[in-house]
């Protein structure tokens, strides 16, 4: 700071600097918890009880996506936090997680490829349960809401 600028002007400049000390920590916290997160989805492949294994690698992960998005609900990656929550919920066959987490994404994320594709799998989930009402609704909102979409039925 130079001699010839007020003190309220040096603890703007001071404040900005914290700003920006913040952030840098924030995304450092962010990247470590998001290495965590895929860490515990990469020791799926290498657990010796499948079964058991493989349901408390993605608890793990279904926890750290979840404190994720917690803690940085409105950032561009939050919707990929969001998109692995879905991911590790289907993995796990968590259906009515899966369906809370896609509904959550699709309503936070709106407009995005990854939304578009949390409906396609809302729908896919849905049927799987059984829930063929709710898979219809899944699939009418994506056609309103993404109109240019080609969908397919299998």
């Amino acid at each position: 700071l130079r001699r010839d600028r007020t003190d309220s002007m040096a603890v703007q400049v001071q404040q900005i600097g914290l700003q920006r000390q913040d952030l840098a920590a924030r995304r450092a916290t962010a990247e470590q918890a998001q290495r965590r997160a895929a860490d515990h989805m990469l020791q799926l492949a290498h657990v010796a009880r499948p079964g058991i294994g493989q349901q408390s690698a993605l608890g793990r992960a279904v926890q750290t996506y979840r404190q994720l998005v917690a803690n940085d609900t409105t950032s561009a990656v939050a919707a990929l936090f969001r998109w692995n929550l879905v991911r590790a919920q289907i993995a796990g066959e968590n259906w009515a997680g899966a369906l809370a987490a896609i509904d959550d994404l699709a309503a936070q994320d709106r407009g995005t490829a990854l939304a578009a594709q949390a409906l396609v799998e809302g729908a896919r989930v849905a049927r799987i349960t059984g829930d063929k009402d709710r898979a219809e609704n899944y699939l009418k909102r994506l056609r309103l809401e993404y109109p240019g979409l080609a969908i397919r039925r299998r």
